[in-house]
């Protein structure tokens, strides 16, 4: 009876662990690398395979200092804007938002890559995501690195 108990639970822990990593898992990505400009926006149109659940978008982009404002994620009809399904603003400086977990403190050499994030949680079959602003205009500009979809 005890090795059942036990059978069970290592069962539903499994479960659980692959549950949460398909949950985080990158169902579609987009490489942008270039820089965004004071007074810029940004636009890509991000095709999935046929209509997938999305739970965020992220933006990977250089260090914490230097980042966009805000981030809009639209429901794409072609390269048009459809539903606003996600927004998020980015006002202020948060440092721990970089390193292998994008939850350590930015810095460089050694951090150089922050993560955004845009809750979403809608079926799409294609998006459209919109970034602009810039938090700190004495760098003059933010490096966009790309976009993952989760």
């Amino acid at each position: 009876m005890r090795q059942t108990i036990l059978k069970s639970a290592l069962a539903i822990a499994a479960f659980s662990i692959s549950g949460l990593s398909l949950a985080s898992s990158v169902v579609a990505e987009a490489e942008i690398n270039r820089r965004l400009y004071p007074g810029e926006r940004h636009q890509e149109v991000i095709a999935l395979q046929g209509t997938t659940f999305v739970k965020s978008v992220d933006l990977l982009s250089d260090w914490w200092q230097k980042r966009p404002t805000e981030i809009r994620v639209y429901e794409a009809n072609g390269r048009e804007k459809g539903e606003l399904i996600g927004y998020q603003q980015f006002l202020t400086y948060d440092d721990q938002l970089c390193g292998s977990d994008y939850k350590s403190k930015c810095s460089y050499p050694e951090a150089p890559v922050s993560k955004l994030s845009v809750p979403v949680n809608r079926n799409a079959s294609r998006i459209l995501v919109e970034i602009e602003g810039l938090l700190s205009k004495p760098n003059e500009f933010a490096i966009l690195d790309r976009l993952e979809v989760k």
